[in-house]
């Protein structure tokens, strides 16, 4: 009996130790137990760990993530008393040297709040003070399940993106969006002719006010001048027009977890180069919602056209 519990005693600290997680028998499912439980290896979760480290030396933090390449941040400059300049950069968890940080390499597979304990996938469980899940916002996909509608939310689907921009076949791309994601898509296409739909009355309405989003629109035209060409519909992208919306329908995104990583700073140079000599252009619709995708061959109008 106590060498059996010496022998689960030694698996349980080299767990602590190793990112990787270990398997786990029914005899080794001893609850281990943190001050801090953090899920998520995103900014919000890496930074929320590191902080708590720093704040509370003491206490003991666990950091659980499915992989191990974590996104924090890093203060570029300070530009007033209150403000600094950031910028999000991808950091191997081995380069942390919080010592008391542990990094477990695995997911969620549920949680009991009321017992305050994690069961991960790997069959661990894990105990907590406090827990944050930094787990991000999950995607609104639309109904239509078709290899030609992508949801870009993470690595995965960015490859799928970056596979079907590849193809020589692929003449013209629908964004729907209006966030950071759709605007990163938006200014890296080239050689086709991009139909950016969004809700709002100008573009980046969550994260630009309305003079912004001209100055940024009117200098992308200027740029890119002779390459692309802009034409606005729906209103005239400077916060008026008609408001008029219909709201897709939606569904959550598959149960199934697929644990890739979150989008890094610089996502989009996994783009296929594009041929300089095909012509690019943008048609920014306002004021409108994706309502309905239909494939090639349902409809008579635009059949035999490269989405």
């Amino acid at each position: 009996g106590q060498q059996d519990a010496a022998a689960v005693g030694r698996e349980v600290d080299r767990a602590r130790r190793d990112p990787n997680p270990i398997p786990v028998t029914p005899s080794m499912a001893m609850a281990e137990r943190f001050d801090y439980v953090v899920v998520g290896g995103g900014v919000a979760g890496t930074c929320c760990a590191r902080l708590l480290c720093t704040k509370a030396p003491k206490a003991t933090v666990c950091l659980v993530s499915p992989t191990e390449i974590l996104k924090t941040i890093k203060v570029v400059q300070r530009v007033t008393d209150n403000m600094d300049e950031l910028t999000v950069i991808e950091q191997p968890v081995a380069s942390f040297d919080d010592a008391n940080l542990t990094f477990v390499k695995d997911h969620v597979k549920s949680l009991d709040s009321d017992a305050k304990r994690l069961e991960l996938g790997s069959g661990r469980i894990v105990e907590y003070g406090k827990v944050s899940l930094c787990t991000g916002a999950s995607p609104r996909v639309h109904l239509v399940d078709s290899s030609r509608v992508l949801t870009v939310r993470d690595t995965d689907s960015a490859e799928r993106l970056s596979e079907a921009l590849a193809r020589a076949s692929t003449r013209r791309v629908v964004v729907a969006g209006n966030g950071a994601i759709a605007l990163e898509v938006v200014n890296k296409l080239r050689g086709v002719e991009i139909v950016w739909v969004v809700k709002h009355a100008h573009v980046g309405d969550s994260l630009l006010d309305v003079d912004v989003s001209r100055h940024l629109l009117d200098q992308f035209e200027r740029q890119n001048k002779g390459k692309v060409v802009v034409t606005r519909r729906g209103g005239d992208g400077h916060g008026s027009g008609p408001s008029e919306e219909k709201e897709a329908e939606i569904r959550a995104p598959s149960a199934a977890p697929g644990f890739a990583h979150a989008l890094g700073p610089k996502w989009t140079q996994s783009f296929p180069s594009f041929d300089a000599t095909r012509g690019t252009k943008l048609d920014v619709v306002y004021n409108r919602s994706l309502v309905n995708v239909v494939e090639e061959g349902e409809s008579q109008e635009g059949e035999g056209e490269n989405w």
